[in-house]
Protein backbone atom coordinates (compact mmCIF):
# COMPACT_ATOMS: atom_id res chain seq x y z
CA UNK A 1 0.00 0.00 0.00
CA UNK A 2 1.43 3.73 -0.83
CA UNK A 3 1.94 6.10 1.71
CA UNK A 4 2.43 9.66 1.48
CA UNK A 5 5.33 11.35 2.91
CA UNK A 6 4.94 15.49 3.74
CA UNK A 7 8.05 17.15 3.84
CA UNK A 8 8.39 20.83 5.19
CA UNK A 9 10.80 23.14 3.48
CA UNK A 10 11.28 27.54 2.39
CA UNK A 11 8.81 26.84 -0.20
CA UNK A 12 6.38 25.30 1.94
CA UNK A 13 5.19 22.02 2.41
CA UNK A 14 5.54 18.96 -0.79
CA UNK A 15 4.85 15.91 -0.69
CA UNK A 16 6.03 12.39 -2.22
CA UNK A 17 4.66 8.56 -2.58
CA UNK A 18 6.28 5.47 -0.70
CA UNK A 19 5.78 2.22 -2.54
CA UNK A 20 7.24 -0.89 -2.78
CA UNK A 21 8.50 -2.06 -6.23
CA UNK A 22 8.30 -5.57 -7.51
CA UNK A 23 12.14 -6.68 -5.27
CA UNK A 24 10.31 -5.32 -1.90
CA UNK A 25 12.52 -2.21 -1.92
CA UNK A 26 10.83 0.38 -0.08
CA UNK A 27 11.05 3.90 -2.66
CA UNK A 28 10.12 7.20 -3.49
CA UNK A 29 8.20 9.21 -5.98
CA UNK A 30 9.51 12.36 -7.40
CA UNK A 31 8.00 15.25 -5.18
CA UNK A 32 4.58 16.92 -5.64
CA UNK A 33 4.23 20.42 -4.73
CA UNK A 34 0.24 19.74 -3.80
CA UNK A 35 -1.35 17.20 -1.90
CA UNK A 36 -3.89 15.82 -4.29
CA UNK A 37 -1.51 15.50 -7.03
CA UNK A 38 0.00 12.58 -4.40
CA UNK A 39 -2.89 11.30 -3.39
CA UNK A 40 -3.72 11.02 -6.99
CA UNK A 41 -0.55 8.73 -7.55
CA UNK A 42 -1.17 7.15 -4.51
CA UNK A 43 -4.36 5.91 -5.56
CA UNK A 44 -2.89 4.61 -8.96
CA UNK A 45 -0.42 2.79 -7.39
CA UNK A 46 -2.84 0.95 -4.98
CA UNK A 47 -5.04 -0.03 -7.64
CA UNK A 48 -3.10 -0.47 -10.74
CA UNK A 49 0.59 -0.75 -9.62
CA UNK A 50 3.29 1.24 -9.40
CA UNK A 51 4.45 0.81 -12.93
CA UNK A 52 1.80 2.54 -14.23
CA UNK A 53 1.76 5.22 -11.90
CA UNK A 54 5.24 5.64 -12.77
CA UNK A 55 4.25 5.96 -16.15
CA UNK A 56 1.86 8.45 -15.66
CA UNK A 57 4.78 10.84 -14.04
CA UNK A 58 6.97 10.20 -17.01
CA UNK A 59 4.34 11.30 -19.00
CA UNK A 60 3.25 14.34 -17.43
CA UNK A 61 6.15 15.77 -15.23
CA UNK A 62 4.00 18.85 -13.20
CA UNK A 63 2.94 16.59 -10.97
CA UNK A 64 -0.15 15.22 -12.03
CA UNK A 65 -1.91 18.07 -13.82
CA UNK A 66 -3.05 16.24 -16.22
CA UNK A 67 -7.31 15.50 -16.77
CA UNK A 68 -8.13 12.02 -15.73
CA UNK A 69 -10.57 9.82 -17.33
CA UNK A 70 -12.90 10.51 -14.68
CA UNK A 71 -12.84 13.95 -14.96
CA UNK A 72 -12.96 14.03 -18.67
CA UNK A 73 -15.94 11.59 -18.66
CA UNK A 74 -17.91 14.35 -16.06
CA UNK A 75 -17.39 17.38 -18.80
CA UNK A 76 -18.32 14.54 -21.23
CA UNK A 77 -21.56 13.96 -19.49
CA UNK A 78 -22.32 17.68 -18.44
CA UNK A 79 -22.13 18.56 -22.39
CA UNK A 80 -24.31 15.36 -23.48
CA UNK A 81 -26.71 16.54 -20.82
CA UNK A 82 -27.56 19.60 -23.06
CA UNK A 83 -29.38 17.40 -25.74
CA UNK A 84 -30.42 14.09 -23.58
CA UNK A 85 -33.05 13.37 -21.30
CA UNK A 86 -31.74 13.30 -17.86
CA UNK A 87 -32.33 9.25 -17.27
CA UNK A 88 -30.02 8.42 -20.13
CA UNK A 89 -27.11 9.96 -18.58
CA UNK A 90 -27.95 8.79 -15.67
CA UNK A 91 -27.83 4.97 -17.47
CA UNK A 92 -24.38 6.06 -18.67
CA UNK A 93 -22.60 7.42 -15.63
CA UNK A 94 -23.89 4.00 -14.24
CA UNK A 95 -22.59 2.21 -17.18
CA UNK A 96 -19.18 3.70 -16.56
CA UNK A 97 -19.28 3.07 -12.97
CA UNK A 98 -19.81 -0.74 -12.63
CA UNK A 99 -17.36 -1.06 -15.83
CA UNK A 100 -14.51 0.97 -16.98
CA UNK A 101 -14.80 4.06 -14.65
CA UNK A 102 -12.90 1.54 -11.71
CA UNK A 103 -10.11 0.36 -13.77
CA UNK A 104 -9.11 3.37 -15.75
CA UNK A 105 -10.79 6.59 -14.42
CA UNK A 106 -7.70 8.14 -12.54
CA UNK A 107 -5.74 7.22 -15.02
CA UNK A 108 -4.88 10.84 -16.78
CA UNK A 109 -6.87 10.50 -20.52
CA UNK A 110 -3.18 11.06 -22.37
CA UNK A 111 -1.49 8.18 -20.86
CA UNK A 112 -4.10 5.49 -21.20
CA UNK A 113 -2.63 2.83 -23.63
CA UNK A 114 -3.92 -0.31 -25.70
CA UNK A 115 -2.85 -2.32 -22.74
CA UNK A 116 -4.89 -0.63 -20.02
CA UNK A 117 -7.96 -1.08 -22.42
CA UNK A 118 -7.37 -4.45 -23.10
CA UNK A 119 -6.09 -5.28 -19.30
CA UNK A 120 -9.58 -3.90 -18.52
CA UNK A 121 -11.53 -5.72 -20.79
CA UNK A 122 -9.85 -9.21 -19.47
CA UNK A 123 -10.96 -7.92 -15.99
CA UNK A 124 -14.20 -6.76 -16.71
CA UNK A 125 -15.60 -10.27 -18.19
CA UNK A 126 -15.05 -12.13 -14.91
CA UNK A 127 -16.93 -9.10 -12.99
CA UNK A 128 -20.06 -10.38 -11.28
CA UNK A 129 -22.99 -8.71 -12.31
CA UNK A 130 -25.26 -6.24 -10.57
CA UNK A 131 -28.67 -8.26 -10.81
CA UNK A 132 -26.20 -11.45 -9.45
CA UNK A 133 -25.04 -9.78 -6.43
CA UNK A 134 -28.23 -8.67 -5.65
CA UNK A 135 -30.13 -12.27 -6.12
CA UNK A 136 -27.38 -13.72 -4.37
CA UNK A 137 -27.19 -11.66 -1.05
CA UNK A 138 -30.80 -11.54 -0.87
CA UNK A 139 -31.23 -15.90 -0.90
CA UNK A 140 -28.13 -15.40 1.44
CA UNK A 141 -29.66 -13.52 4.25
CA UNK A 142 -33.19 -15.87 3.72
CA UNK A 143 -30.88 -18.44 4.54
CA UNK A 144 -31.62 -20.38 1.02
CA UNK A 145 -28.71 -23.29 0.02
CA UNK A 146 -27.13 -23.59 -2.17
CA UNK A 147 -27.25 -19.98 -3.41
CA UNK A 148 -27.98 -18.61 -6.95
CA UNK A 149 -24.72 -19.40 -9.54
CA UNK A 150 -22.83 -16.32 -10.37
CA UNK A 151 -23.63 -14.44 -13.15
CA UNK A 152 -21.01 -12.99 -15.32
CA UNK A 153 -20.71 -10.12 -17.27
CA UNK A 154 -22.59 -11.14 -20.85
CA UNK A 155 -20.27 -10.50 -24.07
CA UNK A 156 -22.90 -8.07 -25.10
CA UNK A 157 -22.69 -5.99 -22.14
CA UNK A 158 -18.80 -5.24 -22.44
CA UNK A 159 -18.91 -4.37 -25.93
CA UNK A 160 -21.71 -1.76 -24.90
CA UNK A 161 -19.23 -0.46 -22.08
CA UNK A 162 -16.20 -0.84 -24.20
CA UNK A 163 -18.56 1.54 -26.65
CA UNK A 164 -19.07 3.92 -24.77
CA UNK A 165 -15.39 4.39 -23.43
CA UNK A 166 -14.21 4.79 -27.06
CA UNK A 167 -17.06 7.41 -27.41
CA UNK A 168 -15.59 9.37 -24.40
CA UNK A 169 -12.08 9.41 -25.53
CA UNK A 170 -12.87 10.02 -29.41
CA UNK A 171 -14.64 13.29 -27.80
CA UNK A 172 -11.38 13.64 -26.16
CA UNK A 173 -9.48 13.75 -30.12
CA UNK A 174 -11.15 17.05 -30.72
CA UNK A 175 -10.51 19.42 -27.55
CA UNK A 176 -8.56 22.20 -28.07
CA UNK A 177 -5.83 21.37 -27.69
CA UNK A 178 -6.61 17.76 -27.86
CA UNK A 179 -6.59 15.50 -24.59
CA UNK A 180 -4.99 12.62 -26.20
CA UNK A 181 -3.39 11.61 -29.78
CA UNK A 182 -5.03 8.79 -30.73
CA UNK A 183 -8.19 6.70 -29.55
CA UNK A 184 -6.43 3.78 -27.43
CA UNK A 185 -9.95 1.90 -27.35
CA UNK A 186 -9.66 1.61 -30.96
CA UNK A 187 -9.41 -2.14 -32.80
CA UNK A 188 -9.83 -3.41 -29.02
CA UNK A 189 -9.97 -7.16 -29.47
CA UNK A 190 -13.42 -8.27 -27.82
CA UNK A 191 -15.52 -11.00 -26.50
CA UNK A 192 -17.33 -13.03 -28.97
CA UNK A 193 -20.75 -12.66 -29.40
CA UNK A 194 -21.76 -16.31 -29.75
CA UNK A 195 -23.31 -16.68 -26.09
CA UNK A 196 -25.64 -14.22 -27.80
CA UNK A 197 -26.49 -14.94 -30.72
CA UNK A 198 -29.52 -17.61 -29.44
CA UNK A 199 -32.43 -16.06 -27.96
CA UNK A 200 -34.69 -18.41 -25.83
CA UNK A 201 -38.10 -17.85 -27.13
CA UNK A 202 -41.52 -19.57 -26.10
CA UNK A 203 -42.78 -22.34 -28.51
CA UNK A 204 -46.61 -22.24 -28.73
CA UNK A 205 -47.42 -24.81 -26.51
CA UNK A 206 -44.91 -23.50 -23.83
CA UNK A 207 -47.00 -20.03 -24.36
CA UNK A 208 -49.85 -21.48 -23.47
CA UNK A 209 -48.54 -23.46 -20.37
CA UNK A 210 -46.91 -19.92 -18.82
CA UNK A 211 -49.98 -17.90 -19.81
CA UNK A 212 -52.44 -20.86 -18.28
CA UNK A 213 -50.42 -20.26 -14.90
CA UNK A 214 -50.46 -16.48 -14.92
CA UNK A 215 -52.34 -14.43 -12.07
CA UNK A 216 -55.33 -13.34 -13.33
CA UNK A 217 -54.44 -9.78 -12.83
CA UNK A 218 -51.36 -9.81 -15.22
CA UNK A 219 -52.51 -11.56 -18.28
CA UNK A 220 -54.01 -8.42 -20.54
CA UNK A 221 -49.98 -6.97 -19.46
CA UNK A 222 -47.89 -9.85 -20.65
CA UNK A 223 -50.51 -10.68 -23.77
CA UNK A 224 -49.96 -7.20 -24.66
CA UNK A 225 -45.68 -8.16 -24.86
CA UNK A 226 -46.74 -11.08 -26.88
CA UNK A 227 -48.60 -9.47 -29.75
CA UNK A 228 -46.64 -6.04 -29.67
CA UNK A 229 -43.02 -6.99 -29.44
CA UNK A 230 -42.76 -3.96 -26.93
CA UNK A 231 -39.93 -3.30 -24.15
CA UNK A 232 -41.32 -3.87 -20.98
CA UNK A 233 -40.03 -0.03 -20.11
CA UNK A 234 -42.78 1.18 -23.18
CA UNK A 235 -45.30 -1.36 -22.42
CA UNK A 236 -45.60 0.02 -18.79
CA UNK A 237 -46.21 3.09 -19.75
CA UNK A 238 -48.89 2.78 -22.26
CA UNK A 239 -51.71 5.13 -21.53
CA UNK A 240 -55.61 4.39 -22.36
CA UNK A 241 -55.35 6.90 -24.62
CA UNK A 242 -52.66 5.61 -26.81
CA UNK A 243 -55.28 2.71 -28.13
CA UNK A 244 -57.24 3.39 -30.70
CA UNK A 245 -59.34 0.75 -30.52
CA UNK A 246 -61.61 1.37 -34.01
CA UNK A 247 -58.18 1.52 -35.79
CA UNK A 248 -57.23 -1.10 -33.90
CA UNK A 249 -54.19 0.56 -33.31
CA UNK A 250 -51.70 1.35 -29.92
CA UNK A 251 -49.07 4.72 -29.94
CA UNK A 252 -46.19 3.61 -28.53
CA UNK A 253 -44.91 7.72 -27.67
CA UNK A 254 -43.19 6.87 -24.18
CA UNK A 255 -41.32 4.93 -21.67
CA UNK A 256 -40.30 4.40 -18.01
CA UNK A 257 -36.28 6.04 -17.88
CA UNK A 258 -33.84 5.60 -15.06
CA UNK A 259 -33.13 9.09 -13.33
CA UNK A 260 -31.65 9.85 -9.71
CA UNK A 261 -34.41 10.19 -8.75
CA UNK A 262 -36.31 6.97 -9.56
CA UNK A 263 -38.17 6.15 -12.83
CA UNK A 264 -39.93 8.92 -15.00
CA UNK A 265 -41.39 9.20 -18.08
CA UNK A 266 -39.94 9.79 -21.02
CA UNK A 267 -39.56 9.08 -24.58
CA UNK A 268 -38.76 5.56 -25.86
CA UNK A 269 -35.56 4.54 -26.92
CA UNK A 270 -34.72 6.34 -30.86
CA UNK A 271 -37.17 8.37 -33.24
CA UNK A 272 -38.14 4.62 -34.65
CA UNK A 273 -38.80 3.67 -30.93
CA UNK A 274 -41.99 6.30 -31.28
CA UNK A 275 -44.46 4.17 -33.29
CA UNK A 276 -47.69 3.10 -34.08
CA UNK A 277 -48.12 -0.67 -33.93
CA UNK A 278 -51.49 -2.75 -35.13
CA UNK A 279 -53.71 -5.46 -32.67
CA UNK A 280 -55.53 -7.70 -34.09
CA UNK A 281 -58.25 -9.62 -33.33
CA UNK A 282 -59.00 -10.90 -29.20
CA UNK A 283 -56.11 -8.77 -27.72
CA UNK A 284 -57.77 -5.69 -28.81
CA UNK A 285 -61.25 -6.55 -27.28
CA UNK A 286 -59.42 -7.61 -24.08
CA UNK A 287 -57.30 -4.56 -23.97
CA UNK A 288 -60.37 -2.01 -24.98
CA UNK A 289 -62.74 -3.96 -21.67
CA UNK A 290 -59.60 -3.06 -19.30
CA UNK A 291 -59.98 0.49 -20.78
CA UNK A 292 -63.51 0.90 -20.27
CA UNK A 293 -64.30 4.16 -19.05
CA UNK A 294 -61.01 4.92 -17.73
CA UNK A 295 -59.24 8.80 -18.26
CA UNK A 296 -57.05 8.91 -21.01
CA UNK A 297 -53.44 9.54 -19.21
CA UNK A 298 -54.69 6.73 -16.89
CA UNK A 299 -51.76 3.65 -17.09
CA UNK A 300 -53.58 0.43 -18.89
CA UNK A 301 -51.85 -1.68 -17.04
CA UNK A 302 -51.35 -1.59 -13.30
CA UNK A 303 -49.98 -3.25 -10.20
CA UNK A 304 -53.01 -5.32 -8.29
CA UNK A 305 -52.90 -1.93 -6.12
CA UNK A 306 -53.42 0.53 -8.60
CA UNK A 307 -49.97 1.57 -9.20
CA UNK A 308 -46.91 1.30 -12.02
CA UNK A 309 -45.59 -1.99 -12.73
CA UNK A 310 -42.39 -1.95 -11.97
CA UNK A 311 -40.40 -4.60 -14.23
CA UNK A 312 -38.02 -5.86 -11.16
CA UNK A 313 -40.79 -6.54 -8.94
CA UNK A 314 -42.87 -8.12 -11.48
CA UNK A 315 -39.76 -10.13 -12.82
CA UNK A 316 -39.55 -11.52 -8.85
CA UNK A 317 -42.51 -11.84 -7.53
CA UNK A 318 -45.40 -13.19 -10.69
CA UNK A 319 -42.78 -13.76 -13.81
CA UNK A 320 -40.42 -16.07 -11.87
CA UNK A 321 -43.23 -17.91 -9.63
CA UNK A 322 -45.15 -18.51 -12.78
CA UNK A 323 -42.15 -20.18 -15.11
CA UNK A 324 -41.43 -21.92 -12.04
CA UNK A 325 -45.31 -23.27 -11.72
CA UNK A 326 -44.95 -24.88 -15.41
CA UNK A 327 -42.85 -27.69 -16.88
CA UNK A 328 -41.07 -25.39 -18.65
CA UNK A 329 -37.26 -25.81 -18.28
CA UNK A 330 -35.66 -22.79 -20.36
CA UNK A 331 -34.33 -19.69 -18.66
CA UNK A 332 -37.02 -16.89 -20.03
CA UNK A 333 -37.38 -13.40 -19.13
CA UNK A 334 -40.34 -10.84 -19.71
CA UNK A 335 -37.94 -9.89 -22.31
CA UNK A 336 -38.07 -13.07 -24.19
CA UNK A 337 -41.08 -12.36 -25.21
CA UNK A 338 -40.13 -9.57 -27.57
CA UNK A 339 -38.19 -12.12 -29.24
CA UNK A 340 -40.51 -14.44 -29.08
CA UNK A 341 -42.65 -11.99 -30.98
CA UNK A 342 -40.12 -11.25 -33.81
CA UNK A 343 -39.05 -14.90 -34.14
CA UNK A 344 -43.19 -15.99 -34.78
CA UNK A 345 -43.29 -13.54 -37.24
CA UNK A 346 -40.31 -14.26 -39.15
CA UNK A 347 -41.08 -18.05 -38.93
CA UNK A 348 -44.55 -17.23 -40.04
CA UNK A 349 -42.66 -14.68 -43.31
CA UNK A 350 -43.44 -11.93 -42.37
CA UNK A 351 -41.15 -9.63 -44.12
CA UNK A 352 -37.89 -8.09 -41.87
CA UNK A 353 -39.13 -4.68 -42.28
CA UNK A 354 -42.33 -5.05 -41.09
CA UNK A 355 -40.76 -6.84 -38.03
CA UNK A 356 -38.49 -4.07 -37.83
CA UNK A 357 -40.78 -1.49 -37.71
CA UNK A 358 -42.74 -3.25 -35.25
CA UNK A 359 -39.64 -3.55 -33.09
CA UNK A 360 -38.87 -0.29 -33.24
CA UNK A 361 -35.18 -0.96 -34.16
CA UNK A 362 -33.49 1.90 -35.08
CA UNK A 363 -32.19 0.26 -38.73
CA UNK A 364 -33.01 -3.06 -40.36
CA UNK A 365 -29.11 -4.23 -39.90
CA UNK A 366 -30.31 -4.36 -36.02
CA UNK A 367 -33.01 -6.81 -36.82
CA UNK A 368 -31.01 -8.38 -39.69
CA UNK A 369 -28.04 -9.51 -37.33
CA UNK A 370 -30.28 -10.87 -34.32
CA UNK A 371 -32.86 -12.79 -36.27
CA UNK A 372 -30.79 -13.61 -39.77
CA UNK A 373 -30.87 -17.32 -38.70
CA UNK A 374 -34.72 -17.17 -38.91
CA UNK A 375 -35.29 -15.19 -42.16
CA UNK A 376 -36.46 -18.38 -43.35
CA UNK A 377 -39.20 -17.03 -46.38
CA UNK A 378 -36.13 -14.16 -47.43
CA UNK A 379 -33.83 -17.39 -47.72
CA UNK A 380 -36.09 -19.38 -49.39
CA UNK A 381 -37.23 -16.65 -51.94
CA UNK A 382 -33.47 -16.11 -53.02
CA UNK A 383 -33.10 -19.78 -53.54
CA UNK A 384 -36.08 -19.79 -56.04
CA UNK A 385 -34.19 -17.09 -57.85
CA UNK A 386 -31.18 -19.33 -58.00
CA UNK A 387 -32.51 -22.12 -59.01
CA UNK A 388 -32.48 -23.46 -62.32
CA UNK A 389 -31.73 -27.06 -64.78
CA UNK A 390 -29.58 -27.63 -67.78
CA UNK A 391 -31.67 -28.09 -70.51
CA UNK A 392 -31.26 -31.66 -72.34
CA UNK A 393 -29.42 -30.60 -75.04
CA UNK A 394 -26.68 -29.10 -72.66
CA UNK A 395 -27.07 -32.17 -70.75
CA UNK A 396 -26.42 -34.44 -73.76
CA UNK A 397 -23.73 -32.73 -74.41
CA UNK A 398 -22.07 -33.27 -71.03
CA UNK A 399 -22.57 -36.66 -70.74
Amino acid sequence: MATIQTRKGKNGESYRVGYYDENGKFKFTPTFKNLAGAEKIASIIDKRGYKTALRVLGANQESNAGITLGEWFETYLSRKAMKLEAGTVHDYRREAERTWLPKLGELPVDTITQQDVRDWISWQVEQETHRSKQRRAKAKQAGIKPLPPVERMSPKTVRNAHSSLSSVLDAGLYEEPPLLTRNPAKKAELPPMSIEDEKEIFTREEWNEFYEALPQHYKPFVAFLLVTGTRIGEATAVQVGDFNFKAGTVSLVRAWKKAPSGRVLGTPKSKRSRRVVMIDGWAMEAFQKLAGDRPSDDLMFKAPRGGKIHPHRFNERQWHPTLEKTSIKKDLTPHSLRHTFASWQLMAGVPAQVVQFRLGHSDLSVTSKVYSHLLLEEQRSGAKVMSWEPSKEIEGKAS
